[in-house]
């Protein structure tokens, strides 16, 4: 099959990414912390290829090429925007480097508005 539906083996670990909630109680400020569980990338991409792979291979015992066809092009469609987003995930999931504890929400919009203009 083209495509690039190669198998990946391997263990995979699982990732955890921390995020501190400000909650305001009286006059003083309180971090919470809750812990989410993040899927890795490579079962997500599995489990895409698992469904994917039994319509193909289904569409072949039947012989239906422009089916099969078919199934290969929204596979890879598919894998790029998971690619994608997972990509964007990653991005978010990531602390940044200096948090300027100065500067406030709107200024951290107009920035991110300024980075979004230039792409």
């Amino acid at each position: 099959m083209r495509g690039g539906w190669g198998s990946r083996s391997g263990p995979v670990s699982l990732s955890y990414i921390d995020i501190a909630a400000p909650e305001v109680i009286g006059e003083r400020q309180y971090q919470s912390r809750e812990t989410y569980t993040v899927r890795p990338r490579d079962n997500i991409l599995k489990n895409l290829e698992s469904i994917y792979r039994e319509s193909y291979d289904r569409a072949r015992q039947e012989g239906q090429e422009p089916r099969m066809v078919d199934l290969e092009n929204a596979y890879m469609r598919d894998q790029l925007m998971l690619e994608i987003l997972l990509d964007i995930r990653d991005l978010f999931s990531v602390a940044p480097a200096a948090p300027n504890a100065s500067s406030s929400a709107l200024e951290k919009l107009e920035a991110i508005r300024r980075l979004a203009r230039f792409k």
